[in-house]
């Protein structure tokens, strides 16, 4: 049984992920909810749009979509999500000359990371993004492994693509 869930969850993270890749206007190359490695679970690959903050709402979106899926369970980031999201949060802010201003990068990191967090919550929150991504985790589910046009068309049905 804690195997099925661990396996659902991870379908809903990367459906959460692909929904809102495709709601930025990026072209999805494939989602699995199989291992891709000894340190992945899973993997949502896209191609980026360009924009950092659209990649943080998109990182940001997997968990949006496990935490809502095992509601009212807490539910972590996905470590890797993280370390994605620090690293491209850091390329959006001056780095600092002092150590006065490490702190106030790091807060400004911070901030641009909970706006987006907060828009995904919101995001998510629509029905019919909700069904983009049920519908899709389900298909994971079955699957295992899904191609982008498989992948765009179920999204496609809920929500237009780059609707940002």
């Amino acid at each position: 049984m804690k195997r099925k869930k661990k396996i659902e969850s991870t379908a809903y993270h990367e459906a959460g992920h692909a929904v809102a890749a495709y709601h930025c206007g990026a072209d999805i190359e494939r989602v699995t909810n199989r291992p891709v490695g000894p340190r992945k679970d899973a993997e949502t690959k896209f191609l980026s749009t360009g924009d950092l903050r659209q990649t943080i709402f998109i990182l940001w979106a997997g968990w949006g979509a496990e935490a809502k899926y095992n509601y009212p369970r807490d539910v972590p980031i996905a470590l890797s999500d993280f370390g994605d999201m620090s690293l491209i949060t850091a390329e959006m802010v001056d780095l600092p000359k002092t150590l006065q201003g490490l702190g106030n990068m790091v807060d400004e990191m911070d901030k641009i990371s909970t706006e987006e967090r907060d828009r995904v919550v919101v995001f998510l929150d629509d029905p019919q993004t909700w069904r983009a991504v049920v519908e899709l985790a389900e298909a994971l589910i079955e699957q295992g492994t899904m191609q982008g046009t498989d992948v765009m068309e179920i999204i496609g049905r809920h929500i237009k693509k780059g609707n940002h």
